[in-house]
């Protein structure tokens, strides 16, 4: 959880566990309407991969509905590209993974 001053601007939530892959998964990252664009989302973006790769993951993998573009252009532009196989399958949501290594 993110806070500026005494509120909560964002949170993002992810699991780290993937001892036999090294694929961590972000399951959710939020920013409150009026943080966004301030590089919050980068911020946690950011802790959320250095966390990653303190557990021994080498990659993060997220899903992202097609239809979110502003989420889609902000993944990419932080190094993830759409991954296929994964998001082949599913006709509502992609899957997007990049490296830990910064």
């Amino acid at each position: 959880v993110l806070f500026v001053e005494d509120e909560e601007c964002g949170v993002a939530a992810f699991y780290a566990n993937d001892h036999r892959d090294h694929v961590a998964f972000l399951s959710l990252l939020a920013v409150k309407e009026k943080y966004r664009g301030l590089g919050f989302g980068s911020t946690l973006l950011d802790e959320v991969t250095t966390v990653s790769m303190r557990c021994g993951m080498r990659k993060l993998r997220l899903e992202v509905r097609k239809e979110n573009k502003n989420a889609i252009n902000f993944y990419l532009e932080h190094g993830f590209t759409e991954e296929r196989g994964y998001s082949d399958c599913c006709a509502t949501s992609t899957f997007m993974i990049k490296s830990c290594q910064k």
